[in-house]
């Protein structure tokens, strides 16, 4: 890389030295996660692996661009302080690449571009930096970049995504990424190396402890010791195989080495961060009952996230008023979308989930009234709900959110079976007790958030004549949970629990790796859901997962049927007519009937005496006439609501001079064009917002209000839309925004486009006042996208779907 004078204003060789060391020491912290009594690390070696080979860890230091991916806590993190570390050594003098390490988790909260994230990272050692240098140096090539959870932030991950993707493709500068494994690869140019990194498996985790062990880093007899590790539960290897986690439970156990010879394998995640506070209560010489240290040693570690580690006395003699106010202000309770962070915060979350567990039930209704709906506090909720359901029969806490807040209850529901017991017993009245509980969520569930489309579940008839009711079978010769949801009679509901293939009781073993994975079956015309019988394991509360997941599987379902919302969104019901009518058209019958069954025409009353005056029968014509009737009582003009068509008499449909094409958009215009995909966008955005807000209101929670700006390119290797979704506030004009670009030759065959801060430039995001930062989401479509009988249908059902899936996420 060329030197510079505007760089060597702020790089010198005695400030390099420093932030080199200041970042090894970095790197030194997060990578001893154990020790050896020589203090000298005892790497934890991962599974990398490029499509399906294994790669070894030198394969990652060649300079090249990368994608690493991982299952949440797989060691993405890990993985990039490694690569850091190697990196900072080969940072000698200013011509160097240098090295920068930034969280995606701060992308919108602490910095809101690239360059700003720079600057910040680098400013404590280089106090000269400014974003005009960085951005000279970026230019050149002079960085390594590397970015850990990438996709932490639902909201800007995007934006930040595209930035990385531009510094990849178009200038010399190394990009390291880390995402979890919903990143897909086509997201990146080519020029990307993508890594996965394979979970650790349970003998790889048994054999690091008896490495620990043997290095007597672990308390008690050698033979208790390796007894204890033999027997490990399930539930301990799964939280182990985050390397957060892996650190927590060294340190408690290099804390039991030293202070006691009982010590015993921590059973589940709640034991395991009660013995970590706990060591940190002893350290500080206080009680666990003591809240306001408690606090205090939670400010501590926003102490620790904030200034790099360096806690001060002053927190421990705050007010938790004070502290939690500082804690708020610091932005450490805020919303993140990883289970696990490396960051600390998720004893932040804990220990606010400990605190809120100490209240009586009506001060925990009146906080939670106050809040169920504040996304900084989802994490500490759902740390709660298994809180509770460590010590209480029935967890209201769940209760709670089953009625008020449906996304943040799916959520809280995984965070549940870290909590519960590793074995149960089963007979009649376990499985009596665990369908009821089945039937009590699904019915709660369906009647209070999907009350205006129950019909598409299973269990309620058309006509309302009967109940739901419930047959469920233990099978326990097969290993199988099966479940079945039907309508029965009008009386009363039904219950019929079956244990089968044994007698007594039955106990399972822990076997919390099993998934939530189906198989379904059709029996008499009823819909059978069978499961593994491990689930069980999981928790008093897998009955309520079974029926998020039924749930979940029938809505899904009724999304790709796309007929779910065409009785109650006009334009929907209106394209769903248009198309019977067309093919109605089709019949030889009908006669000279084309102008006339249509309701291009906009008239309600020739239709349907068209239809009357047809010499046959049957059920098409009455659905025609059935639904143009209801169009005419509910919309008085139906042209509206329809796509343009270019077969009908239109003012603007001449093809430019010289245009010659077959395809679906050649018929239009520029302008007609433009007016086309601008009434789709804003008859689409209309339907959704109403499909969002009005009948399925628990997916507000889950669609961040936008408006969508873009623009329209023709050419003869590509035709395309490009755009982009910017967030928006209560009370804002969210109408779409849509323009012609002449320059369609920026655009090539592989539908590359100009990026977004070229596109709107200083134009449009700027005329509404917004930034980069606001942009929520960019893309690309082709105009063949707008084309076609069942645009309407496409469009909408697509995002709503989406909407569907993150609302039933359990992460």
């Amino acid at each position: 890389m060329d030197n510079s004078a505007a760089r060597n204003k702020w790089m010198d060789r005695k400030a390099l030295e420093n932030y080199r060391h200041a970042m090894r020491i970095c790197c030194m912290n997060a990578l001893h996660v154990c020790s050896d009594e020589a203090l000298s690390e005892l790497c934890y070696d991962l599974d990398i692996s490029r499509n399906g080979d294994a790669r070894a860890y030198e394969h990652l230091l060649g300079g090249q661009c990368m994608v690493i991916t991982s299952e949440p806590g797989g060691g993405k993190s890990y993985l990039m302080w490694l690569l850091l570390r190697d990196y900072l050594e080969d940072c000698r003098d200013d011509s160097d690449r240098l090295p920068v390490f930034l969280d995606g988790r701060d992308c919108g909260i602490v910095w809101d571009s690239i360059e700003k994230g720079i600057v910040r990272a680098l400013s404590r050692h280089f106090p000269l930096v400014t974003e005009e240098l960085v951005r000279e140096r970026l230019r050149a090539g002079g960085f390594v970049l590397l970015v850990d959870a990438v996709d932490a932030q639902s909201e800007t991950g995007s934006f930040l995504l595209s930035g990385l993707y531009r510094l990849g493709h178009d200038t010399d500068n190394t990009v390291i990424i880390a995402s979890r494994m919903q990143c897909d690869r086509r997201d990146f140019h080519s020029d990307f190396v993508y890594y996965t990194i394979d979970p650790v498996s349970n003998e790889q985790i048994i054999r690091w402890l008896e490495r620990d062990a043997a290095l007597k880093m672990i308390g008690g007899d050698e033979r208790n010791r390796s007894c204890e590790i033999q027997r490990m539960p399930g539930r301990l290897l799964e939280v182990l195989r985050t390397p957060l986690f892996i650190r927590m439970y060294a340190m408690t156990a290099v804390h039991s080495a030293v202070h006691s010879d009982d010590w015993r394998i921590l059973s589940n995640h709640t034991a395991l961060l009660e013995a970590y506070i706990d060591m940190r209560m002893k350290s500080m010489s206080c009680s666990p009952e003591n809240r306001d240290r408690i606090f205090a040693v939670l400010c501590e570690y926003a102490a620790d996230s904030y200034v790099n580690g360096d806690s001060e006395e002053r927190f421990l003699n705050w007010e938790r008023s004070e502290i939690c106010t500082q804690i708020e202000a610091a932005g450490f309770i805020t919303r993140r979308s990883q289970t696990v962070h490396f960051r600390y915060s998720v004893f932040h979350q804990f220990f606010m989930a400990c605190y809120l567990s100490g209240l009586s039930a009506e001060q925990l209704n009146i906080w939670m009234d106050a809040h169920k709906s504040d996304k900084r506090y989802d994490e500490s909720i759902c740390y709660l709900a298994g809180i509770l359901a460590n010590h209480c029969s029935q967890n209201w806490i769940l209760d709670y959110l089953e009625q008020n807040n449906l996304r943040l209850y799916v959520k809280a529901l995984a965070y549940g079976r870290n909590y519960a017991a590793s074995e149960v017993n089963i007979n009649f009245e376990y499985a009596c007790h665990f369908f009821a509980r089945v039937l009590r969520t699904y019915e709660s569930i369906i009647q209070t958030h999907f009350d205006n489309i129950y019909r598409l579940f299973d269990g309620y008839s058309i006509d309302d004549t009967g109940k739901v009711c419930i047959r469920g079978n233990m099978n326990l010769r097969q290993r199988t949970l099966s479940v079945c949801m039907y309508n029965g009679s009008a009386e009363a509901k039904t219950l019929e629990a079956v244990v089968s293939g044994g007698r007594g009781i039955y106990r399972i073993e822990d076997k919390t790796g099993v998934s939530f994975d189906f198989e379904e079956h059709m029996i008499r015309n009823r819909r059978e859901y069978c499961y593994d019988l491990d689930l069980l394991t999981l928790g008093p509360d897998t009955a309520r997962e079974i029926a998020v997941d039924m749930i979940r599987d029938q809505t899904m379902r009724a999304m790709d049927r796309k007929n779910i919302f065409d009785g109650h969104v006009d334009v929907l019901l209106a394209e769903y007519t248009e198309s019977k009518l067309r093919r109605l058209r089709s019949k030889r019958w009908t006669g000279n009937s084309e102008s006339i069954l249509t309701l291009y025409t906009g008239d309600y009353d020739r239709i349907i005496h068209r239809l009357e005056q047809l010499s046959v029968t049957n059920i098409e014509i009455n659905v025609c006439a059935s639904l143009t009737a209801l169009i005419r009582s509910r919309v008085d003009d139906v042209t509206e609501l329809l796509d343009i068509r270019p077969d009908l008499p239109q003012t603007d449909l001449m093809l430019k001079q010289g245009r010659h094409s077959d395809r679906s958009e050649a018929a239009y215009s520029d302008r007609q064009l433009l007016k086309k995909i601008q009434r789709i966008w804003t008859l689409s955005d209309d339907a959704i917002r109403k499909i969002t807000t009005e009948i399925v209101p628990a997916l507000s929670a889950v669609r961040q209000p936008a408006r969508k700006i873009g623009w329209v390119c023709r050419g003869d290797g590509f035709s395309g839309i490009r755009y982009i979704e910017v967030k928006t506030d209560e009370g804002e004009d969210i109408s779409p925004i849509l323009e012609f670009r002449e320059d369609a030759d920026r655009i090539g065959a592989s539908g590359d486009l100009a990026s977004a801060a070229d596109l709107h430039g200083t134009g449009q995001l700027q005329r509404l006042g917004k930034c980069e930062s606001d942009v929520l989401r960019e893309g690309t479509s082709i105009l063949q996208r707008y084309f076609g009988d069942y645009v309407f249908h496409s469009i909408i059902y697509r995002e709503v779907k989406r909407d569907f899936e993150r609302l039933f996420d359990r992460r």
